[in-house]
């Protein structure tokens, strides 16, 4: 019974820190808008504020295109 209890008690740790360790890589600093649409928002793209929120919008591709991706 105690090395069940240990085993479980092992298991929870090992599994804290794989979680820990997955937070810890997938977290990103904040970055400024102005800053990421100097790389990503390169023309055609274009900003809209719609009820006070920055839209992006980025047309391309043929324009006759039957079946287009919003």
């Amino acid at each position: 019974m105690k090395s069940r209890k240990s085993a479980f008690f092992g298991f929870c740790c090992i599994s804290m820190l794989v979680l820990l360790v997955m937070i810890v890589m997938a977290w990103a600093p904040e970055r400024q808008v102005e800053h990421l649409t100097d790389r990503w928002a390169k023309p055609p793209s274009q900003f809209f504020r719609i009820q006070g929120m920055l839209v992006h919008l980025r047309d391309e591709g043929p324009r006759n295109d039957p079946m287009p991706v919003v």
